[in-house]
């Protein structure tokens, strides 16, 4: 396999012993178009997707020599600030968005946005900064406001209340089901209990 690594000067690949960069190259449609990848996700279909900043999302193409875009649209407007990105094993696409809120993509091309809404269990704003999937399958979304988890289909309430800030910039799943959190405030970690 090889190492996927985002940066300021395009995505590179590193097979052991060699890197090859894809970069921004001015009249190629198929290229990334800019340099500046913030994030770079391969699924467990070997689809590999990456976030531009400015640009938004894009999938690398199956002879893995360009790109192509990923439309996600907040109403009318494109979504572009994309901050995190991870895969569940049937091919479904988690898409965290600062300001437009979570997106799902399924395999057959099916796209969901869930957004804020208040006095509903779901997502504590539209600030998505963090996704992960722990051990026992559920989906852990981290937000500029708390925390929520997406587990058979729907939201499920996180006690928000016990973080040291509700500004939870990373996560990070342990093997027994855990999670460690990444706060403004520092580190803590929430067994699969719950504790």
């Amino acid at each position: 396999g090889y190492l996927w690594i985002a940066s300021n000067d395009g995505l590179a690949r590193f097979d052991g012993n060699h890197f090859r960069i894809y970069r921004h190259m001015p009249g190629d449609d198929s290229a990334l178009p800019g340099n500046a990848v913030l994030m770079v996700h391969a699924d467990g279909d070997n689809r590999i997707w990456v976030s531009v900043e400015g640009f938004g999302l894009y999938r690398m193409n199956a002879e893995r020599n360009g790109f192509d875009a990923v439309l996600l649209h907040d109403g009318l407007e494109p979504v572009s600030d994309i901050w995190s990105i991870t895969s569940e094993n049937n091919g479904t696409v988690w898409v965290g968005t600062f300001g437009g809120g979570l997106f799902r993509l399924n395999k057959s091309g099916g796209i969901k946005q869930f957004k804020y809404e208040p006095d509903s269990i779901g997502l504590p704003d539209d600030n998505v900064l963090s996704l992960a999937n722990d051990a026992n399958g559920k989906l852990w979304i981290a937000t500029s406001s708390g925390v929520v988890i997406w587990h058979k289909g729907k939201f499920q309430a996180f006690e928000n209340e016990q973080l040291t800030s509700k500004v939870v910039i990373n996560l990070f799943p342990d093997a027994k089901g855990g999670m460690w959190l990444a706060t403004q405030a520092g580190l803590q970690h929430y067994t699969a209990e719950g504790n």
